[in-house]
């Protein structure tokens, strides 16, 4: 921070003497001033550059410095970017983000995921940006985002220090947070208890009966917020990845069209299903489905066909559709036979891509789901699009990754 402090003080005395120059210098030394402006301009970045990393830009040929070069100048000076972790989640976010040169790309995630140069690119309505690596940078933008950087560090501190000066204001002392794996899942009259283990050992606590979060079974890695006066669990979160039960060419379309059809149980044929690029939630493209009043159900089916599933499952999906479209989600067991409960959704478009979601129970464990997006009892011929489907085990909808 003491480097671009002092990059920006030269910088501030440097426009001092070049926009706002004393009389002796106008009358005396107005061509000495316009032959040193670019080398001391020159100068000054370099200087900066030098301190921040190897890349430097080249004034024989301009101010060349790109998108990518710059996130990776700011990243090696950031203490946090070693601890950093390239996730598919930040990586998926950017919609050119193989455009990056790869030496580059976990720096570009770190500016992206702490919103560094967030002046510089362009954020679409669905939430992609549109980073441009190879774009090249204005000395003015290199100068911007420097100096964000710094204000953001300066209220990183500040904030710090407050929290260190707050630190204990609003912790219970009868309560107490652990960390772990669900060894042990028992029911004692009416309530559940569990044993964690962790690095410091085994811990018992119990959830009341409207407290058991759904899905909760030993293996599971868990964080519990314990009353230590009764053992009672006041706070719990399951800490699980996100595992899309979806093929591929069943989370989206970006490889091919195979893992949906326009026919299946309760789906009427008609509908004409396409791959297009002029709408996508994420990725290049979308499906898209065109109805044509052949039927008051018409839309798309695709099949999950793998390892047997039980318990609470939660089928999520990104729609687009013209306004006040009457849509409907269903799930049915094909194992079974059955429409398992909470496996029905009916809404009305709202013009945007949005998420929606359904989440169900199968009475017997299931190999065959049939996940269906259709119109809800509308003969109108229709247009809609879709994307990011995702099976996932659990009764929470979690931030979408591709199926394998």
């Amino acid at each position: 921070m003491r480097k671009i402090l002092s990059f920006l003080l030269v910088f501030s005395l440097l426009c001092g003497g070049i926009l706002l120059p004393q009389n002796a210098w106008a009358d005396n030394h107005k061509q000495k001033k316009q032959s040193n402006q670019g080398q001391s301009k020159k100068m000054v970045v370099n200087n900066c550059v030098r301190d921040f990393g190897k890349i430097k830009p080249d004034f024989n040929k301009g101010f060349k410095l790109t998108r990518a070069q710059l996130a990776a100048i700011i990243a090696q000076k950031d203490a946090n970017f070693k601890k950093f972790k390239e996730s598919k989640e930040i990586s998926k976010k950017i919609n050119d983000y193989k455009a990056i040169p790869e030496k580059y790309r976990k720096a570009v995630c770190f500016v992206v995921s702490e919103e560094i140069m967030e002046d510089l690119y362009k954020t679409l309505p669905n939430g992609k940006i549109v980073f441009q690596p190879n774009k090249q940078v204005t000395f003015m933008e290199f100068l911007c985002v420097l100096r964000n950087y710094e204000c953001s560090q300066n209220a990183d501190a500040d904030k710090d220090k407050d929290e260190d000066k707050d630190e204990g204001k609003d912790v219970r002392e009868d309560e107490v947070i652990y960390t772990g794996t669900v060894r042990l899942v028992e029911k004692i009259g009416n309530n559940t208890w569990i044993t964690v283990k962790n690095s410091e050992g085994l811990f018992s606590a119990y959830f009341t009966a409207n407290n058991v979060p759904n899905g909760l079974k030993t293996g599971m890695e868990i964080e519990i917020k314990v009353n230590v006066n009764n053992n009672k669990i006041v706070e719990s979160n399951l800490i699980q990845e996100t595992k899309n039960l979806l093929t591929a060419n069943q989370s989206n379309v970006e490889q091919d069209l195979t893992g949906f059809s326009n026919t299946g149980f309760n789906t009427y044929a008609g509908a004409k299903l396409n791959k297009t690029t002029s709408e996508k939630w994420q990725g290049k493209s979308s499906l898209q489905v065109t109805t044509i009043g052949y039927n008051a159900w018409q839309g798309v089916n695709t099949v999950y066909q793998g390892e047997g599933l039980t318990g609470p499952l939660t089928f999520s999906f990104y729609v687009k559709a013209p306004v006040g479209t009457p849509l409907r989600a269903v799930v049915y067991d094909q194992d079974n036979k059955t429409y398992p409960t909470g496996g029905v959704l009916n809404f009305k478009a709202t013009g945007e891509w949005e998420r929606q979601a359904v989440t169900f129970t199968p009475i017997k464990s299931s190999e065959n789901l049939s996940l269906q997006i259709t119109l809800d009892n509308f003969t109108n011929p229709t247009v809609f699009y879709l994307d990011g489907l995702q099976l996932e085990k659990g009764s929470q909808v979690s931030t979408w990754v591709s199926g394998d």
